[in-house]
């Protein structure tokens, strides 16, 4: 959906199986009205990257970083300069990279720049989404009533991008420096999905 779209609204749809695929929704340019993504399933999205230009971290030295490398991809969401998004009530579940990933664009998009601000998610479920279930570029967006189930042990699965450095955070302390998802809560539970079948289980 790309620059100017506006009351827009994506729902009821079954997203599966990104083979080769940067995202399942690109969301580009977008502000001024709001754009609904809600009641989908975004499911597996593999990412559309060079799998040998990811550099080998000998021990720990990758702990000590404090941005990473934009080598990889393969995100559920992906915004690009837009403002103003709702996703609610959705199952985002393995993405690569991350459930959403958005980026400011200060100066390409018409009269204004991007500021990937005012999006909010609302009541989503987020499985098993490789480094983080939610890149937010900035901390001017809201998050609250999400579940986060198999989240990576290590890392932060929640980040604010900027500004540098990066914070990766988990639930606790997502909602204690941030605010958010103070009625969100981490699920133990096992998704299964298969995509020949179209068949779901919870476990």
């Amino acid at each position: 959906m790309d620059v100017n779209n506006y009351n827009c609204r994506l729902s009821g749809n079954l997203l599966i199986d990104g083979i080769d695929s940067q995202e399942h929704i690109f969301m580009e340019a977008g502000r001024d009205h709001e754009t609904m993504i809600d009641n989908n399933i975004i499911w597996n999205v593999e990412g559309r990257f060079d799998r040998d230009a990811i550099p080998k971290e000998p021990g720990s030295s990758g702990w000590y970083k404090e941005q990473q490398l934009n080598v990889e991809n393969g995100y559920g969401i992906y915004g690009e300069g837009t403002d103003t998004l709702r996703i609610v009530n959705n199952l985002i579940g393995k993405c690569h990279k991350s459930g959403y990933f958005s980026k400011i664009v200060p100066f390409r998009i018409m009269e204004q720049g991007g500021t990937a601000r005012e999006c909010k998610f609302f009541n989503n479920l987020f499985y098993d989404c490789g480094n983080a279930a939610i890149n937010f570029p900035n901390d001017h967006n809201q998050a609250d009533g999400n579940a986060y189930a198999k989240m990576p042990k290590w890392g932060g699965y929640l980040r604010i991008l900027q500004p540098e450095p990066t914070m990766c955070l988990d639930l606790e302390a997502w909602r204690e420096f941030c605010g958010f998802d103070l009625n969100g809560c981490v699920a133990d539970i096992e998704i299964d999905i298969n995509s020949k079948t179209l068949e779901m289980s919870i476990e």
